[in-house]
């Protein structure tokens, strides 16, 4: 043979075997397989210590592109598999980058690159995607990046993040996953940020021998629409990037963050504290614990129920003072109070003509707040304008006048310059653009209006639908933010809220409709009042818990006599939400009857339990909750049934089966308090009886205790011994009536030979901290305060400022601190974090 032939053949193989061959990156227990097609790539393989994860029946693309070209006004869409020129892809071991570029499309620049770049350490991998040399032509629209099918064979569980979290058990076989109204054909499509709907960035799969986290690390919350589907008895997770400044040429595209594909052991816990370890170092909407956000934390999380008014607009401001205080007085702890209908505007009428407010409201509000550990919440709408059309009211005329001179401008705008609008009460709403300064100022100006001491001097302000309602891809030119995508939606709201709070009083706190986490740092309570669903976890409390507060159960005005009454509440209690926006007329009416009694009585238990508990669940952490066991042994404990309204999008009520108990562990420096809540109705209504019997098992270990352990029941009326615990302590035998709740507060006892018994302990909080803690002391006569470290030694001595200590300087741990006041010492247990 010729060499000249010879060489041919050998450099036909080459071009082969390059074009068709696999790169495998890897570390630890995690590889990675990407396939050279020869006009594109695929992933075909994710393995753990060689166990395929990826469900290799079917490939999808790994990304496809949208794109427009405005000389030829077409659409075009390009993927990972096919389609590309030139293929690169470098592999260093433990990273690689692909490189596609030159489109066969002849509608697409030869100079358009998509590059991707993955990295692997251990069990964890970081996932990068770009999008360059778009030309002067084209527009980029949409990228959906990564497209995963993952193996779902039986036996396995999928976590999502609806509302505070929800599990699917057995995924793979045909289930629902979001319910967005955004896509009412699409139930698998979930929008983030949105409070009723994808309320965190992270997904996980797990089953007995692996899990997957998939993680959406982007600090700066850009507009996503995930998806979820079963497909090929497998799980396929997608997310979609709308891009930003979509419709203008040459809009190159970076992935926001990063995609985190992480291999764990462990379920939606272990998943919730891999997030919480990136959400709380790396992300811009970590709430920082500044001295003024600990004090508003510390007003808010002190509350022990939230009541709501209902006919306020028939009563007097007198009758409204004797209603408001009659409830106060029957709860017995600090009430938060949502004000509706205080202006003469009606309720869901004329937004944001919110004034003037009702003749005496000023009044109403000082006297309440003066004579009470009350706070009263006027309510706003932030996020609609009434447009005036398509209501019967007095006014409409005035409203559309308002709007068309002040509220079109900084409408949020389709592509055609069409108004995304909403429909309430009749009335039709425009969708505001949070980014336009101007409307800004106006919610400004209406929370400084409430809030202000010269005004009605309201403790807090409630903003409505901010967090709870999705986003819009506003694509107004004129405004002051990128098309589309981005994440101008966070930022405009960020600025809004920061501007609110520079309007009023730093110890007024605000708060929206439901916790999405984008605004986590910039609001202090979150009105959760629709997170309820069947198979729901404590996902946001796991990780979210002492640093933004939860508030408002609610389960509607008819209910006292129904399961769904006292289930919701129950699972709300142990998940430590505060419980309310209850009417107040279910403590005051004195012709109730035997099921509004009962009821009442409910809520005020769990209110004062609520508030004895407070530094636990409002300023602790809560820990991976305690799976109790049935007596006698071989029986289980027994369920309850009860419908929920789907605040999610399907707006209908959906049905709820869960445990009659329901638990969590919550966890403040050196103590951590395990709870169980009977949540079972008694039947007939006011009868006692069917008690339900188990155990739980504690290892103080777990959760850093040392030294001597003592253990404390606790119920809502009384507080029990402290007992020392030996080794028969555990397991623990429960017995709980139907309706009745109980916690035990487990201690270590390193330090109790230092404590008088009748001693009140002041609380310091946040406790865990990073950097600052208040102390809650009544007197003003702190000397100073002194901390030691778990060996004894002194490591720091501050005279308070406002009761407030600086620990940034000092190494994570747990720490003693001593409390010195004019007249005594006290002792406090502290961990910094």
């Amino acid at each position: 043979m010729k060499p000249q032939k010879l060489f041919f053949i050998l450099f036909l193989i080459f071009i082969v075997s390059s074009t068709f061959a696999q790169e495998t990156i890897s570390s630890g227990r995690l590889s990675i397989t990407i396939q050279n097609l020869g006009d594109g790539v695929e992933l075909t393989s994710i393995k753990d210590s060689g166990t395929e994860v990826l469900n290799t029946t079917t490939n999808p693309d790994l990304f496809t592109l949208y794109i427009n070209n405005i000389v030829t006004a077409t659409d075009e869409v390009l993927t990972a598999s096919t389609g590309w020129t030139s293929i690169i892809i470098t592999n260093n071991g433990d990273n690689a980058i692909v490189s596609l570029s030159h489109p066969t499309n002849a509608n697409l620049p030869v100079s358009l690159t998509v590059s991707i770049e993955i990295e692997t350490n251990d069990e964890k991998s970081s996932w990068d995607i770009a999008v360059t040399g778009l030309g002067s032509d084209c527009s980029l629209l949409d990228v959906e990046f990564p497209n995963l099918n993952i193996i779902a064979e039986g036996n396995d569980t999928f976590f999502y993040p609806l509302y505070s979290g929800r599990l699917t058990e057995n995924p793979g076989s045909g289930v629902d996953y979001f319910n967005d109204e955004a896509d009412a054909t699409d139930n698998s499509i979930g929008i983030y940020p949105r409070g009723w709907g994808t309320t965190m960035q992270f997904f996980s799969y797990y089953n007995a021998g692996y899990g997957i986290y998939f993680g959406f690390h982007d600090p700066d919350a850009s507009l996503k629409e995930f998806g979820v589907k079963d497909e090929n008895f497998g799980l396929k997770i997608s997310c979609s990037s709308p891009v930003a400044d979509k419709t203008l040429t040459g809009n190159n595209w970076e992935f926001p963050g990063v995609f985190q594909l992480d291999l764990y052991n462990g379920d939606w816990y272990d998943a919730a504290l891999i997030y919480k370890e990136w959400v709380s170092t790396s992300a811009n909407y970590w709430p920082q614990e500044t001295p003024e956000r600990i004090a508003r934390q510390h007003k808010v999380g002190d509350l022990g129920v939230w009541l709501t008014t209902a006919d306020f607009l028939s009563l007097s401001m007198a009758e409204m003072e004797t209603y408001i205080q009659t409830a106060i007085d029957f709860f017995e702890v600090p009430v938060g109070i949502s004000l509706y209908e205080w202006s003469y505007s009606e309720h869901d009428h004329f937004y944001p003509m919110f004034f003037p407010e009702r003749t005496g409201l000023s009044d109403l509000i000082a006297t309440i707040q003066d004579n009470n550990d009350a706070v009263l919440m006027p309510y706003i709408n932030g996020r609609l304008w009434d447009t005036g059309v398509g209501g019967a009211d007095e006014g409409d005329a005035t409203a559309a006048t308002y709007y068309a001179n002040e509220g079109v401008t900084d409408a949020s705008k389709r592509a055609d310059n069409s108004i995304y609008t909403e429909v309430f009460a009749a009335n039709t709403f425009a969708i505001m653009c949070p980014a336009q300064p101007d409307w800004q100022d106006v919610m400004i100006d209406a929370s400084y209006q409430v809030a202000d001491i010269d005004r009605l001097n309201a403790g807090a302000v409630y903003i409505d639908m901010v967090t709870a309602s999705a986003p819009t891809q506003c694509m107004d030119g004129t405004h002051n933010h990128t098309l589309g995508g981005g994440n101008f939606w966070r930022d405009g709201y960020n600025q809004m809220f920061e501007g609110m709070h520079n309007s009023i009083p730093t110890d007024k706190f605000l708060t929206t409709e439901g916790g999405n986490d984008f605004l986590a740092d910039e609001v202090d309570a979150f009105m959760v009042q629709g997170w309820t669903t069947d198979h729901q976890v404590p996902a946001w409390q796991a990780i979210y818990t002492g640093k933004v507060q939860l508030f408002g159960t609610k389960t509607g005005g008819s209910h006292y006599g129904l399961q769904k009454f006292y289930g919701r509440l129950a699972q709300g209690f142990a998940y430590g939400v505060q419980t309310g926006r209850q009417f107040m007329w279910l403590a005051i009416n004195p012709e109730a009857n035997v099921d509004k009694q009962m009821a009442s009585s409910y809520v005020k238990t769990l209110s004062n339990m609520r508030y004895k508990l407070r530094d636990f669940m409002s300023y602790g952490e809560m820990k991976r909750p305690i799976i109790p066991e049935s007596l006698p042994a071989g029986t289980t404990i027994p369920t309850i049934t009860y419908d929920v309204y789907d605040w999610g999008g399907h707006r209908d009520f959906v049905s709820v089966t869960t445990s009659a108990i329901q638990k969590s562990v919550w966890q403040n420096a050196n103590e951590v308090v395990v709870l169980f809540v009977n949540g079972r109705i008694q039947s007939p209504a006011g009868t006692v009886g069917g008690n339900i019997n188990f155990e739980f098992d504690f290892n103080p270990n777990d959760y850093g205790l040392t030294g001597d352990i003592t253990i404390q029941e606790i119920t809502p009326s009384s507080d029990g011994a402290i007992l020392a615990v030996d080794n028969d302590t555990f397991p623990k035998d429960v017995n709980l009536q139907n309706l009745e709740l109980v916690a035990y507060k487990i201690s270590g006892d390193a330090n109790l030979s230092m404590l008088d018994e009748n001693v009140v302990i002041p609380t310091i909080y946040p406790n865990p901290t990073k950097d600052l803690f208040k102390i809650n002391h009544d007197a003003d006569d702190i000397e100073y305060v002194k901390l030691y470290n778990s060996l004894g030694q002194l490591v720091l001595t501050a005279t308070p400022e406002n009761k407030i200590v600086d620990v940034s300087n000092l190494v994570n741990g747990f720490y003693i601190v001593s409390i010195q006041t004019v007249e005594k010492e006290y002792i406090s247990k502290l961990i910094k974090e």
